[in-house]
C-alpha cells in the first residue's frame, strides 16, 4: 500500500504541502506498522503499461460537510489555566471532538474508559490532559511524589509510539510542572534506572521493558493511579496482552485500585472481545468519525489487469516526475513482503530503505529521524554523557526547554522557519577550551584532555556556561529588532527561561568555583579560572565592548558571587547579532565554530 502520508506514529512523511493520500494496490497489501520500505526521490525510467482501473475517492473536507457545533473552548471544558496556557504555547486554542469528551469525563467522573477516534485526532492529550490536572489536584491537597512510583502508566506497544507521547508530554510539562520518562529499548537500562531513582510522576514504556525495571526493582505500581493502553488494538492484535494483563493485575488488587483507559483508533470485534474481557466495566467513549476516512484525503484504487505485475505498476507510480521530490511510504502486511519490496526497489534504482519491527532500535532510529526530521543537519559530536544524577537532571530540562522553545519558534514563523543548519558539539567545545586556554595564559595550549562537556559534571557545567549566558543576552539584545507585539512577548518569555538557566549553572559554578579543573597539563587550574577564561574568550571575540563577566566579581573590597552579570542598574547587558555570531563562529564572520558551515536563515554574516 502506496501512502504519501501515513498512520498515527508515523505520520507527515509525505513531501511538504501534500495531503494525505492512500492507493491500495492489492487487496493483499495492507497497512501494517512498522513495515514499511522507505523511498526517496527514485531514478527508475518511466515504463508502459496497460492502464489499471482507476477509481478516486475524495473525502469530503469540514467545508464540504454539514457545519458541526461550534467546539467547547479548554477553559468550558475544566482544564486549569496553565494546562490552557501550555496548549496556547503549542499553537492549540480548541479542543478537539475526542478531547471535548475525554476531558470532562476523565477529570469529573474517574473510572475505566476507553477512547476510540481516528488516527490524528489528538487523543494522546485526550488523557494527558485530565490526568496530569488530576495529579496536580492531587499535590496541591498534600500528596508528595516519591522515587521510583509513577502516577500515571502510559504503556504503548512501539519504542517509536512511546517516544511520541513521551514528547507531547515534555511540551506540557515545563508549564504545568511535572515529571515525564520514557522506558523503551533505545535506552539502556542503567540509565533509565538513573532517572527513575527520583520522582516521575508520567511514565510511558512499552510492556517489556517496564516489566523488567519492576523486576530490577527499579519501579513500584503503589502509586500509580491510572493505566493508559495506548494503541489497544495493536497491543492486542500483536500478542501484548498477557504482558498488559499481568502488569494490570497488581494495578487491581493495591489497596487504591488503578483507573485503567484503553485508546484505540479501531473498534473491530476482536479488539471488542479482548478490552471487554480484560476491563469489563469500561465505559465508550468515542466519535463519529471511527473507522471514517480522514477528512480532506484522496483514495485512488489502482485494480489491476488480469497477469499485471503489482511491483511494476509500485515503479512506475514512484518513478512518475510528481513522485521523484517526494518521500513516500510503501506498507506491506508481512515482513518478507517488506524485505522483498526493498529488494526489488533497490535493483530499480530507488533509493529505498526498509523499517519495521524486528530492526534493532539502534538501525531503526536513524531511519526515522532521517525520514521524519525537519529537513535540517543531523550535529557532529553527539557523545553519551558521563553526569551525576542531579547534573542529568538539569541537562534534560535546559535540553527540553529549548526543544520547546524551538518548536514554538517554528509554528510561530511559520513558512519562514528555515531547516537545522549543521551543528558542531564535540570537535568546536575542543577548540573553544584550548583557544581560551591560550588567550588566558598567553601561549599556545592544547588541553589534556581535550575539553568535552560530556566528560563530567564540572565540564558539563563549563559547556552549559558557554552558551547560556549567550542565549540571554543575545535575545535581550534582539528585542530591538521585534516590532510585533505577541512575538515580542514570545521574546520575553524566552529571555526570562534564558535566564533562569544561565542563573542555575553560574550558581552551580559558584558552589564549585575553587575545585580543580580536570585538565592533566594544567594542574593548578580551578573552575573560577576555567570560567573567567570562557569569558575573556566571549570577551576577545565578539568585538571591542568588554561586557562578559564571570562567577565571581571584586565588589565592595570582597570577592563575591556574580549570578547576575548585568550593569551599575542591575540590568543584564545585550548583545547585537554580529557579536552572537562571532561568538558561535569562533571568531568567524560568516562560519565556523559551533556551525562549520554558517546559517540558515536571513542573518547569518557579521554585517561588518
Amino acid at each position: 500500500m502506496l501512502h504519501a502520508g501515513g498512520a498515527r506514529g508515523i505520520a507527515g512523511c509525505g513531501a511538504r504541502g501534500s495531503t494525505a493520500a492512500s492507493s491500495p494496490l492489492a487487496s493483499s497489501w495492507r497497512p501494517h506498522a512498522l513495515r514499511a520500505p522507505l523511498f526517496h526521490a527514485p531514478r527508475c525510467p518511466f515504463r508502459t503499461l496497460r492502464a489499471p482501473q482507476l477509481t478516486v475517492v475524495n473525502v469530503s473536507r469540514p467545508s464540504d460537510s454539514p457545519v458541526p457545533a461550534a467546539p467547547r473552548s479548554f477553559e468550558q471544558l475544566g482544564l486549569q489555566p496553565n494546562l490552557v496556557s501550555a496548549l496556547q504555547g503549542l499553537g492549540i486554542t480548541e479542543p478537539t471532538d475526542i478531547q471535548s469528551l475525554a476531558i470532562p469525563a476523565l477529570t469529573q467522573r474517574p473510572g475505566n474508559y476507553f477512547l476510540a477516534s481516528h488516527t490524528g485526532s489528538g487523543k494522546t492529550l485526550a488523557y494527558l490532559l485530565p490526568l496530569v490536572q488530576a495529579l496536580k489536584a492531587e499535590e496541591a491537597a498534600g500528596f508528595v511524589p516519591r522515587p521510583k512510583r509513577p502516577r500515571v502508566l502510559v504503556l504503548g506497544p512501539t519504542r517509536e509510539l512511546t517516544e511520541q507521547i513521551t514528547g507531547v508530554a515534555k511540551r506540557l510539562c515545563h508549564t504545568a510542572k511535572f515529571r515525564a520518562a520514557c522506558l523503551n529499548a533505545y535506552r539502556s537500562m542503567a540509565d533509565q534506572s538513573r532517572f527513575l531513582a527520583g520522582p516521575v510522576d508520567v511514565l510511558v514504556a512499552t510492556p517489556t521493558r517496564f516489566l523488567q525495571h519492576v523486576k530490577e526493582g527499579n519501579v513500584f505500581y503503589r502509586d500509580i493511579r491510572w493505566l493508559v493502553v495506548d494503541e489497544a488494538d495493536t497491543v492486542f492484535e500483536q500478542g501484548w496482552g498477557p504482558e498488559v494483563a499481568s502488569i494490570l493485575a497488581p494495578l487491581r488488587t493495591k489497596p487504591q485500585p488503578a483507573n485503567v483507559l484503553l485508546v484505540t483508533a479501531s473498534l473491530a470485534k476482536p479488539v471488542q472481545r479482548a478490552i471487554r474481557e480484560l476491563v469489563p466495566d469500561a465505559q465508550e467513549l468515542k466519535t463519529s468519525t471511527l473507522h471514517k476516512a480522514v477528512s480532506g484525503s484522496s483514495h485512488q484504487f489502482l485494480t489491476l489487469p488480469p497477469g499485471a505485475n503489482k511491483l511494476q505498476l509500485l515503479a512506475e507510480i514512484l518513478g512518475s516526475d510528481s513522485r521523484r521530490s517526494q518521500k513516500v511510504l510503501v506498507f506491506c502486511n508481512t515482513m518478507d513482503s517488506c524485505r522483498a519490496v526493498e529488494h526489488f526497489s533497490r535493483e530499480e534504482g530507488m533509493r529505498c530503505v526498509c523499517y519495521h519491527g524486528e530492526m534493532p532500535g539502534e538501525e531503526r532510529q536513524p531511519i526515522a529521524t532521517s525520514l521524519w526530521g525537519d529537513g535540517g543537519v543531523a550535529p557532529l559530536g553527539c557523545t553519551k554523557a558521563k553526569l551525576g544524577n542531579t547534573y542529568f537532571n538539569i541537562a534534560d530540562e535546559l535540553a527540553q526547554d529549548e526543544i520547546a522553545h524551538v518548536r514554538l519558534l517554528r509554528a510561530v514563523l511559520g513558512n519562514l522557519s528555515v531547516p537545522q543548519p549543521l551543528i558542531d558539539i564535540g570537535p568546536a567545545f575542543a577548540a573553544a577550551g584550548n583557544a581560551a586556554a591560550s588567550l588566558a595564559l598567553n601561549k599556545s595550549i592544547t588541553l589534556d584532555p581535550l575539553f568535552s562537556p560530556y566528560d563530567s559534571d564540572i565540564t558539563f557545567l563549563h559547556g552549559a556556561f558557554i552558551f547560556e549566558d549567550v542565549g540571554a543576552t543575545a535575545y535581550a539584545g534582539a528585542a530591538a529588532l521585534i516590532v510585533d507585539k505577541a512575538y515580542l512577548t514570545a521574546a520575553a518569555q524566552i529571555l526570562a527561561a534564558e535566564a533562569y538557566h544561565g542563573g542555575a549553572v553560574r550558581f552551580a559554578l559558584t558552589k564549585l568555583n575553587n575545585d580543580r579543573a580536570p585538565f592533566k597539563n594544567l594542574p593548578g587550574l580551578k573552575v573560577r579560572d576555567v570560567i573567567e577564561a570562557i569569558s575573556a574568550l566571549r570577551d576577545a571575540v565578539d568585538g571591542p565592548a568588554d561586557t562578559d563577566q564571570g562567577i565571581v566579581t571584586l565588589n565592595r573590597g570582597k570577592w563575591r558571587s556574580n549570578l547576575n552579570p548585568a550593569d551599575s542598574n542591575g540590568l543584564i547587558y545585550t548583545r547585537n547579532t554580529d557579536q552572537v555570531l562571532r561568538i558561535v563562529y569562533l571568531g568567524g564572520s560568516s562560519k565556523g565554530g559551533f556551525f562549520p558551515n554558517g546559517l540558515n536563515g536571513g542573518i547569518k554574516s557579521v554585517s561588518s
